[in-house]
């Protein structure tokens, strides 16, 4: 896409909620701004949300495509700059330059970090290999492939229990793994698949690999407490062990706790004079639409204060 500057007062790298109400906010009180996403569109992790979303005041819609949509629409007409399918390589704080994987570099005053995060893999053998071959990608999403089947949910909080909920309406067995002895997701979730009689838990144990040949056939499976190893004979997996900070371009540059998300104050700014992160990189104890859309306005109106 072609951009009429090189330099800005703001470049968000992110279009996810949080970087499009930064940018909207941008153009509101008149600071020019670029939106860098490394995927062909905004809308960031809205396009994984299958499910209603009722939680975001005065608005709801029936998933986070469209909510995503609306969102977009909502930029349309503004004077915001945006730039597709390409990601930041590097960040020169001396010189504020943002350098391209496409070769090109920006100028920017600001800096606004709205990366969000990306869901936590296991990391063994067969986990991708096996993606759209039995490896689910959405509980809700691909419910239909779990129709009369076995699935083997890996996980133990929030996510895990919710999605061994949903699967479990139309699998014929569900199958909880989870390395440690307790459950850490709300007892709502643990409550309700107690009470399912085709959802069984493992707890205890960590899955060591995914197994197939043409698409899956089963987990093997490690006691934590014993060592023993055994084999769960299951068509679909779905791994549910949280997620991780996209902070990776941010490191040496900025102050991180220990899972890597950016340290913020109240305002947003990090510890790298006019670099912020808003949303989820940088807020893990409010991982929500609401948090990302407020803080992307609290960031712009800080850095807006800076300029006058």
């Amino acid at each position: 896409m072609e951009i009429n500057s090189h330099k800005f007062d703001v470049v968000v790298i992110g279009g996810g909620p949080a970087g499009m109400s930064a940018a909207l906010w941008c153009a509101e009180v008149g600071l020019s701004v670029l939106i860098v996403e490394r995927k062909n569109e905004l809308g960031g992790q809205l396009s994984l949300i299958h499910n209603p979303i009722r939680n975001y005041l005065g608005v709801e819609t029936a998933n986070g495509q469209e909510m995503k949509q609306r969102f977009v629409a909502n930029l349309t007409c503004l004077k915001i700059e945006t730039t597709f399918g390409v990601a930041v390589e590097c960040i020169d704080l001396e010189r504020k330059v943002a350098n391209l994987s496409d070769g090109r570099s920006f100028e920017w005053g600001s800096l606004i970090f709205a990366t969000g995060v990306r869901r936590r893999s296991l990391g063994i053998p067969g986990e991708k290999e096996f993606v759209g071959r039995g490896v689910l990608n959405s509980g809700v999403g691909e419910k239909h492939k779990a129709e009369g089947k076995t699935v083997v949910v890996v996980g133990g909080g929030d996510a895990a229990l919710e999605n061994s909920l949903i699967l479990s309406d139309v699998a014929s067995r569900v199958v909880v793994v989870h390395r440690r002895a307790q459950f850490t997701a709300r007892q709502e979730f643990i409550n309700a698949a107690v009470r399912r009689s085709n959802i069984e838990f493992m707890t205890g144990k960590s899955t060591i690999s995914i197994n197939g040949d043409d698409r899956v056939r089963g987990v093997t499976v490690h006691d934590i407490s014993d060592h023993t190893v055994s084999a769960v004979v299951s068509d679909l997996v779905l791994v549910r062990i949280g997620v991780v900070p996209n902070s990776e371009l941010l490191s040496g540059i900025v102050e991180m706790d220990r899972a890597g998300y950016v340290i913020v104050d109240a305002s947003g700014a990090s510890s790298a004079a006019n670099v912020f992160a808003v949303g989820d990189v940088a807020h893990p104890l409010s991982p929500t639409i609401s948090t990302a859309v407020g803080t992307g306005a609290t960031v712009v109106k800080t850095i807006l204060g800076k300029s006058n």
